[in-house]
């Protein structure tokens, strides 16, 4: 029996069931070499992803929406510092998202950063110069910094882009009613009510126009308006109660002021309002408290270091007046009170050593804005101090020395 050789065939090749096999082994070789790489590569996610689904991962990063969400959720709670937090985060991951930047900017403007709130306007007309939300918190900043006439012509050009925007229009209206000019003011309001009844700030704005016609009380049902609307929003509040002790209904501006309290405690401004309420009324212990509360949580406040000093003094607390007054001097206020008050403090301490340097600076400063009621008092009080003669002589050595 003779065998052909297969010359197609080579000497080294294998069987063809063995190439097969073969083939398969470095397949599966190759797929778990491949495998082994990814996992190295990606082992640190791959553990992340392992503990998140027990429950012990860290917490991934919000997206930008998700930290405007907790902004938004903070304002209507009445938690503005968590907010601006928030949004601030909310534009640092999305820089060029507009309604972000608008909303931090009204918050920065509520709290009196003007700077911050500039630097947002400023962002959204990067943006888009034709953006009315830019327009409109420059409007709002230049009113609330006293720049009326400014605030009505940079208003004015951007009713151009939107006409009929509620908020560029109220803020509008406020800059005429600054600039005492009442009809066109109160036309405005009226457009941005019209434009928009169910925003608080608009609502706001409209009991602010029916206050310089003289209607209190129209006033007064659009504040209580603005508070249903926007109820942990602080300002309406204010305002409410600041009208109702206009018009001596007493009791309900201090109710008023304190819901809000319930609402916020930390609140200084309302613990000074309330002081000032309890001060109309002569019930000066009750005031006493809520001053020293104030200037606790905002001691910058002049105002509340002045309320606190005049409460002290009518008390015959010199110590306590001469501390308080000092603390409005420190906040860098520039009423008179802080200065005269504290120089009679300091005499009728005994103290005329200390009295003659703070009455001299008071009698300077009632000089130089020509405040003559201030100056027959401190004429008053100099008569007073020089008939004492421990006061006269060390007015004599301070002068001498």
């Amino acid at each position: 029996m003779h065998f052909r050789r297969d010359w197609s065939v080579s000497f080294l090749a294998k069987p063809p069931g063995q190439r097969r096999r073969r083939g398969r082994w470095l397949w599966l070789l190759s797929l778990m070499l491949l495998t082994y790489i990814v996992i190295r590569l990606n082992q640190g996610q791959i553990e992340q992803a392992m503990e998140e689904s027990l429950g012990r991962g860290p917490t991934a990063t919000p997206f930008a929406s998700e930290y405007a969400r907790r902004g938004m959720e903070a304002v209507q709670q009445g938690d503005i510092p968590a907010a601006i937090a928030a949004l601030e985060q909310a534009v640092e991951l999305q820089p060029q998202q507009p309604t972000y930047r608008y909303e931090l900017g009204k918050l920065h403007l509520n709290e009196g950063d003007f700077i911050a709130a500039a630097l947002q306007a400023q962002g959204i007309l990067a943006l888009d110069p034709r953006d009315v939300r830019g327009h409109t918190l420059e409007v709002a900043r230049m009113t609330f910094t006293g720049e009326a006439e400014a605030a009505i012509a940079r208003g004015r050009a951007a009713l151009e882009a939107d006409a009929h925007y509620a908020p560029l229009l109220a803020h509008l209206a406020r800059a005429y009613l600054d600039a005492a000019r009442i009809s066109e003011g109160v036309e405005y309001a009226e457009r941005a009510l019209a434009a928009d009844p169910q925003n608080a700030d608009v609502q706001r704005t409209y009991a602010y126009a029916l206050l310089f016609l003289q209607d209190r009380e129209g006033a007064i049902a659009h504040l209580r308006e603005a508070t249903r609307l926007a109820p942990h929003a602080a300002a309406a509040y204010l305002e409410l109660a600041g009208v109702l002790l206009a018009v001596d209904r007493n009791r309900e501006a201090i109710d008023t002021y304190e819901l809000l309290l319930s609402r916020d405690p930390q609140h200084a401004r309302a613990n000074l309002r309330l002081c000032q309420a309890y001060t109309k009324l002569g019930q000066f212990n009750q005031a006493l408290g809520y001053c020293e509360d104030a200037t606790k949580l905002d001691s910058a406040d002049g105002a509340a270091w002045l309320q606190l000093g005049e409460l002290r003094y009518n008390q015959r607390d010199f110590s306590g007046t001469v501390a308080a007054l000092e603390g409005c001097v420190a906040s860098g206020s520039q009423a008179l009170a802080c200065w005269w008050m504290r120089a009679l403090s300091h005499y009728y301490l005994g103290d005329c050593e200390a009295a003659w340097p703070v009455w001299t600076a008071a009698q300077q400063r009632a000089q130089a804005i020509a405040d003559l009621t201030v100056l027959a008092y401190l004429a008053e009080a100099e008569a007073a101090m020089i008939a004492d003669a421990e006061c006269a002589a060390a007015r004599y050595v301070l002068g001498n020395s």
